[in-house]
């Protein structure tokens, strides 16, 4: 092409046009380092070379341009179009202007943005879209080199052009948008967040007085919020145990959180879930599904060094705290969870994620910024607790941005919840920082405080406060939006037949969940009592101490529209309407002594189906040295 340049009576590359110097050092074998922001843009010169130019090697130049850079306002486009209109003007071979026109400028030419980003990168739709804009100025180049046409006939070539690429460029995108959609119903994309003691008043949709929850406030307002959920238990790990096995956690005889072997041991309980036990990440990979987990994990602890690690649980990535092995900081679950959003999306492959975030349990990590959010605060614990909790909703919409981003938020249910409900001090105690071995230093719980919406109770309680917390899902299209259920009752127990469901995952015939699919609930049907009976074990112990008159409760029961509360040997037993007052104020075993019997013998037998201690591959090396 320099050698080309130069016979056409250019003295060096950098007396050539601007523009032509530019396409020039797109071709390969031509030399890259004409002057290219030269303004120097001659008629004579762009004239002289079209007239001159050999037919077949500028239109092989062409051809093999396959990037046209623009720096401002298309104007390498706008060369291009000028330098082809002189060229073809002077041919005589309309077959091959039409070529031309249809095969080689509009299937090869990839544009660029004044921004530099190649438009190429873009999504299909997307690409197709922009270049179709670019189809007006295009025109003008048509009909420079339709001179041979009439008025009439060059008008409706160019129509016939821009209509055309625009209604192939429309169907391309439609047709992989439907593609796309079509797959995605068969297998819509699960992300289940689960926040760490976080409250049910907890959120400024549920009418908090001073926490920020905007983020969590959309996936309210473009889906429904569920009064009624409970979870498995009043704290941590058998909670969580719950939410992967489909089990009531006192099946594997984890009543409690995981501790240090001794503690466990003291206690009764394994120390750490059983990774052979049925899992629901393992029924969605098994239905084609990528799975990961990133956030806390406590099914074991990390002051247990032997215990499995996350990924011999059916994940295919996790970054977790609570666990063996390293600890990922409390902060990078949502840059974890983004990335493997676009992995998979790029890989095609539906995805499950659970994000287990670490707010708001203690040591509280506060990052200035969010700090600053709430410096017109009068109290320093107040402070401490609304920052914990924005910065953790603003991660929660960083996940969000990357559903809306990838464009897959209309085939992805997620749902927000919590493990068990806020902790709050004994009594009250000097706000003080304290280092927690898997996630670092932070504020104490004196900082704790979190509300329930008036549910009695808090954390390890087995009443509504302990057990009762948020629950709001998101599925555009499939769950309803801006609508509140305050009758169905929907435990934790029922999310893996549920995902399961939804996913289109076989469940095992060995297998059978101690809940329910919910599916039907969650696309508006009103279930207000449970069929099947719903059980809660703990450790509390009879009598209350006065410093917490509610964390008493050894075993609990709920079977259609009652609750029985009792303690460990039912020395005490309590009976609530729970449809009717899910606030627990009005005890009505007096009134209602059939239920309490009836409730009773249902609480004996489900006892007589426990197993009497930990079984399977569930214990430390460290236990055998002692």
């Amino acid at each position: 092409m320099a050698q080309m340049l130069t016979e056409k009576g250019y003295d060096d590359t950098s007396s050539a046009p601007a523009d032509l110097c530019r396409f020039a050092s797109t071709v390969p074998g031509t030399v890259p380092d004409c002057t290219l922001y030269r303004r120097r843009r001659k008629k004579s010169h762009v004239a002289e070379f079209a007239k001159n130019s050999d037919v077949e090697e500028f239109v092989a130049w062409i051809q093999n341009c396959e990037t046209i850079p623009c720096r401002s306002k298309g104007s390498g486009l706008h060369a291009l179009a000028t330098v082809s209109s002189e060229f073809f003007a002077n041919s005589a071979t309309k077959m091959l202007r039409a070529d031309f026109l249809r095969r080689r400028l509009y299937s090869r030419v990839s544009l660029r943005s004044w921004r530099g980003s190649w438009v190429e990168k873009a999504p299909k739709g997307l690409r197709y879209g922009s270049n179709a804009l670019w189809a007006f100025r295009l025109a003008r180049f048509y009909s420079a080199i339709s001179k041979e046409y009439s008025f009439i006939q060059t008008q409706y070539l160019i129509m016939r052009m821009i209509v055309k690429y625009i209604v192939v460029a429309i169907f391309v995108g439609m047709l992989s948008s439907f593609g796309n959609a079509a797959d995605s119903d068969e297998k819509p994309n699960i992300v289940f967040i689960f926040g760490d003691d976080w409250g049910w008043g907890d959120l400024s949709c549920h009418g908090h007085p001073y926490v920020k929850t905007p983020n969590i406030d959309r996936l309210a307002k473009e889906g429904t919020d569920f009064h009624r959920f409970t979870v498995a238990s009043g704290v941590c790990s058998p909670s969580r145990t719950a939410v992967v096995t489909g089990h009531f956690p006192a099946r594997y005889h984890i009543d409690g959180h995981f501790a240090w072997v001794p503690s466990n041991a003291k206690r009764g309980m394994p120390d750490w879930l059983d990774p052979e036990a049925p899992l629901l990440q393992r029924f969605l990979q098994k239905a084609g599904y990528a799975t990961a987990h990133f956030g806390k994990w406590h099914l074991s602890n990390n002051m247990i060094p032997d215990s499995p690690l996350p990924s011999e649980y059916g994940y295919d990535e996790y970054g977790a705290f609570n666990c063996a092995g390293e600890q990922m900081p409390v902060h990078e679950d949502a840059r974890h969870a983004n990335a493997f959003i676009e992995k998979s999306v790029d890989a095609g492959k539906p995805f499950f994620i659970n994000l287990w975030i670490h707010e708001p349990h203690t040591p509280f990590h506060t990052v200035p910024k969010y700090e600053w959010r709430f410096r017109d605060m009068e109290s320093r614990e107040d402070q401490i607790y609304a920052s914990v909790l924005s910065h953790a909703d603003d991660r929660i919409g960083e996940v969000l941005d990357t559903l809306d981003r990838l464009k897959v938020t209309d085939n992805t249910l997620v749902i927000f919840s919590s493990d068990n409900g806020p902790a709050r001090n004994a009594s009250p105690s000097e706000l003080k920082l304290f280092y927690d071995t898997a996630t670092g230093a932070g504020w104490g719980t004196n900082a704790a405080k979190g509300i329930t919406g008036g549910r009695k109770g808090y954390k390890a309680a087995l009443f509504e406060g302990g057990i009762g917390v948020p629950f709001i899902a998101r599925w555009p299209g499939k769950i309803a939006a801006g609508k509140v259920d305050d009758r169905s009752l929907i435990s934790a127990v029922d999310l893996l037949p549920t995902f399961c469901e939804i996913a289109g995952a076989e469940l095992p015939e060995s297998y059978q969940p101690d809940g329910v699919s919910q599916v039907s609930v969650l696309k508006g049907a009103v279930v207000e009592s449970r069929e099947k009976p719903l059980f809660w074990k703990s450790d509390s112990s009879w009598p209350a101490r006065a410093n917490r008159p509610d964390h008493w409760v050894g075993y609990a029961v709920v079977h259609q529209n009652w609750k029985l509360v009792a303690s460990k040997k039912n020395e005490h037993v309590e009976l609530y309407n729970i449809v009717e007052d899910p606030y627990e104020k009005m005890d009505l075993k007096e009134e209602k002594p059939e239920v309490v019997k009836e409730l009773l013998e249902t609480l004996e037998n489900w006892k007589a189906t426990l197993p009497e201690k930990p079984t399977g591959n569930v214990f430390s090396a460290e236990r055998k040295m002692k």
